[in-house]
């Protein structure tokens, strides 16, 4: 397995992954290609040799960078791709000198939220109603030393 930028060739994998991993809320054909161009975004794919297993994507806003989204195929989860991710966005947060990660997350996901946790970051907020589907969120954070 290994971390590298995303290319427009992925897009056809990550719109499947998509699929597999969020039941709303999914990125577009159209999001992708554009982030893909956007220099204030950052996307990152977990490969095995063609095979395309997570990815995550950061958009960076002056100081700040916010980690927009993060999926791992479920029949990959348990093998620390989450975590590789994670760290992959982190590095590349301090190496475009920002002082804090911002994300939001379904109140509803324990494995993330402790993902989450375990790389730094704590719950800011409570967001009631904040996805599509009337789900509630969490806001976390992350401030970069």
């Amino acid at each position: 397995m290994r971390l590298r930028p995303a290319s427009p060739a992925d897009i056809p994998a990550l719109l499947a992954l998509e699929e597999r991993v969020f039941p709303s809320d999914r990125l577009s054909r159209r999001q992708f290609f554009y982030h893909l161009r956007n220099p204030l975004a950052a996307m990152i794919v977990c490969a095995n040799g063609g095979v395309i297993l997570g990815y995550t994507l950061m958009l960076r806003r002056g100081a700040a960078a916010r980690l927009y989204s993060i999926a791992v195929d479920p029949a990959a989860q348990g093998r620390g791709i989450g975590s590789r991710l994670m760290k992959a966005v982190i590095k590349r947060a301090r190496a475009e000198s920002c002082t804090k990660i911002g994300l939001e997350v379904r109140a509803r996901s324990p494995k993330v939220i402790a993902l989450y946790e375990k790389h730094g970051f704590t719950r800011a907020a409570a967001l009631p109603a904040y996805y599509g589907d009337g789900a509630d969120g969490v806001r976390m954070v992350r401030h970069l030393k």
